[in-house]
């Protein structure tokens, strides 16, 4: 929180170090999943019964697996004379990560299946972040950037679906932290106009940190690809 301090800081009050100020918008695709002790990459799911004399269970929402994932939003960056970058990163992101469905019971009959479950994770993400940027050549650059992901959640939900058996369903799950911090490391290749990022995050938040009875663990890394367009 005191890089992202700092940051706005930077931009109201040092003007006379900056070389120029930029306004861009961007879109990411990329791949989210959980890693941890209570993550999976198969589950299953119950429906429970009399005949069983069983209650039903849900799949795990906490998929090992990489699933599509994508967001948008805007860039505030700051490049000084020396080629430092402070910049500020505002989206909105969906997050997804998937676990095998591999074991189906309805009441008593247990089925070997194959499908899969999707947890769909809803942020407004806040990027602040400092780097630097080699200039190779005229209208080439190439750029480092470090900082941390501030994840805001909004909702998240999981669909689960099997080939040939049903139909996908969508279960509301209550997994989403009101907030996530991840690390992030980016490299960005491009124009002054349009460049092409990748990044990674390394999530540090338990997802599961409030959870009684035992020692969970369960943290989302997301590793993005995308392009971004300067506006001014």
């Amino acid at each position: 929180m005191k890089l992202l301090y700092f940051l706005l800081f930077s931009f109201l009050v040092q003007p006379a170090l900056a070389q120029k100020t930029s306004l861009s918008v961007y879109l990411n695709g990329g791949l989210g999943s959980f890693r941890g002790k209570s993550t999976v990459k198969e589950t299953s799911l119950s429906t429970g019964g009399p005949f069983c004399r069983c209650e039903g269970s849900q799949a795990n929402s906490f998929g090992a697996k990489n699933a599509a994932s994508y967001g948008a939003g805007i860039v505030l960056q700051r490049q000084t004379k020396s080629n430092v970058l402070l910049g500020l990163d505002l989206g909105y992101e969906l997050l997804r990560t998937k676990a095998s469905l591999t074991e189906l019971q309805l009441d008593d009959m247990i089925m070997q299946v194959e499908g899969k479950s999707i947890s769909y994770n809803h942020f407004a993400n806040i990027f602040p972040y400092i780097g630097y940027q080699f200039n190779v050549k005229e209208d080439l650059h190439i750029a480092l950037s470090g900082g941390a992901d501030f994840g805001i959640g909004l909702d998240s939900y999981h669909k689960l679906s099997v080939t040939d058996n049903f139909k996908r369903t969508r279960s509301e799950t209550d997994i989403i932290p009101g907030f996530d911090f991840r690390p992030r490391l980016q490299l960005e290749v491009g124009s002054d106009k349009l460049s092409f990022r990748a990044g990674y995050s390394y999530g540090l938040k338990n997802w599961m940190g409030n959870y009684d009875g035992g020692s969970f663990g369960a943290y989302m890394d997301v590793i993005r690809i995308g392009a971004k367009y300067r506006l001014f």
